[in-house]
């Protein structure tokens, strides 16, 4: 009986902790609209992680982009390279209907650390973005680089003021729950 007890409480521990951060969203966009986000770039299969771990971005940001000179700039920054080289790879972004969001980590002393821009919703007048740091580190071997991980996405175009909504995961099994 003991043992029962026990395996249904770290069922309970499994399944409560499973998609924590989506249900952390939806509660919170229960009473609001929640809009669709697109990864920039092209759709990859499979669990979602950071656009790139290379950015150029070695400080940490939370940033919104409305207008094409805005985005210009920042392209300039994430590439960290040769403006005409950049400008060539500049993504395309119709402003009059979208804007983006643009989420950088940081720097970090090693691969196995990712952030992505999860979910968005307009509530009480105004654009909720929730955010989640990513970390592998503990889970076993990870590329001993330098890396800048970024997420940018698209949103459908909103005057509301925006609040970034910050979670943090460390979790091995983060790759099965994305």
């Amino acid at each position: 009986m003991r043992r029962a007890g026990v395996s249904l409480f770290v069922l309970f521990l499994i399944s409560s902790s499973f998609p924590w951060a989506a249900q952390a969203h939806q509660k919170a966009c229960q009473q609001g609209r929640s809009l669709t986000v697109t990864q920039l770039g092209p759709q990859r299969s499979g669990p979602r992680w950071s656009l790139t771990d290379g950015s150029g971005l070695k400080e940490r940001l939370r940033t919104v982009i409305r207008t094409r000179e805005a985005w210009v700039e920042m392209w300039k920054r994430i590439y960290n390279a040769n403006p005409d080289e950049a400008m060539a790879l500049l993504p395309e972004v119709d402003f009059s209907r979208e804007m983006l969001i643009v989420a950088a980590l940081g720097a970090r002393p090693t691969g196995g650390y990712g952030i992505i821009v999860d979910s968005a919703c307009e509530r009480e007048k105004e654009l909720q973005i929730v955010v989640r740091s990513l970390s592998r580190v503990k889970c076993g071997a990870v590329t001993q680089s330098l890396t800048q991980p970024l997420d940018i996405v698209r949103l459908p175009k909103s005057k509301l003021p925006v609040v970034f909504c910050e979670i943090e995961e460390d979790d091995c099994k983060i790759g099965l729950l994305l």
